[in-house]
């Protein structure tokens, strides 16, 4: 998980991530959580804080590269980069964008 954090802060751009990741990350780390006898009782506790600071880092690092794409015109290429998660995201920042900008008098607005 290291290895893909740093990977993808480093890329300028999404790298391609299977549709479930975060889902199968999230069930990584409830596992971790409930199999105590796996590492020494002094660095389990570590351990599970550095695991959830590398994933905090993945996803802050995948929500900002997602704004990039929602708001240029590479959603539809860039869909088949993205988790099942992060297209649902990008669909409802798109709607929210949309409806922002209207209402503040963007290009999509027909005020004044």
């Amino acid at each position: 998980m290291q290895n893909l954090s740093n990977t993808e802060e480093s890329a300028s751009e999404l790298l391609t991530f299977p549709p479930f990741l975060y889902s199968a990350l999230r069930e990584r780390i409830k596992r971790f959580r409930n199999d105590k006898t796996s590492l020494d009782p002094e660095t389990y506790y570590d351990e599970i804080q550095r695991t959830q600071r590398i994933f905090s880092s993945l996803v802050e690092s995948r929500i900002a590269k997602l704004i990039r794409v929602v708001t240029s015109s590479k959603v539809q290429e860039m869909r088949k980069r993205m988790t099942s998660e992060e297209l649902w995201l990008c669909e409802e920042l798109a709607t929210l964008l949309t409806e922002w900008q209207t209402n503040v008098g963007g290009s999509n607005s027909h005020s004044e």
